[in-house]
């Protein structure tokens, strides 16, 4: 008979990033832990595959920065809605004085820790599964060549940073977290 005080995972890497959990969060520190727990057993898993001693180093350090990463900010852990496929195709509804009060499209939404949602939109992204050496070129998303992107994020994060500056500094310093997890 399952333990239902105890997560169940049930996620599969390949569509499904965050573990399924078979009880209510009772903390928003508990999804976190979740997360940095799947990606030390995720990290120490590919360590057994590829054998490699950078290899070793490199998921050490992610490690250990996640876990930090934790321990370093309690604002990281406060719980917003979160869209997890938005994208340039999601219909954006928008005021007559120009506000975007409204997304249509909110089939794939969570409620996650600030550090896991902020996030930069995909399609500027050429980093972590968003690398266009990690997916065939005709699932490609992306609007921008490379360079232009990265001015894009720049511009994206010092806006954010305008509007709320614990956002941006999860934006900022939760990026190595959500690319381990992803």
């Amino acid at each position: 008979m399952a333990d239902h005080n105890q997560p169940t995972k049930q996620n599969n890497m390949d569509t499904d990033p965050f573990p399924h959990i078979g009880y209510p969060i009772q903390l928003p520190q508990e999804v976190l832990d979740l997360v940095l727990n799947d990606v030390s057993d995720r990290h120490l898993d590919r360590i057994g595959t590829l054998g490699n001693l950078d290899t070793l180093r490199a998921c050490a350090l992610v490690t250990k920065k996640a876990w930090r990463l934790r321990a370093q900010r309690r604002t990281f852990l406060r719980c917003i809605p979160s869209h997890d496929d938005l994208n340039e195709t999601n219909v954006p509804l928008v005021s007559s004085n120009g506000h975007i009060t409204g997304i249509i499209d909110w089939e794939y939404h969570s409620v996650l820790p600030v550090v896991l949602a902020a996030e930069y939109p995909r399609y500027l992204r050429y980093d972590g599964i968003y690398d266009p050496r990690f997916t065939l070129e005709e699932n490609g998303w992306w609007t921008a060549r490379p360079e232009d992107a990265a001015k894009l994020r720049a511009i994206y994060a010092e806006a954010v940073k305008a509007q709320n500056e614990d956002y941006w500094r999860a934006l900022i310093d939760g990026e190595l977290l959500r690319q381990c997890y992803e």
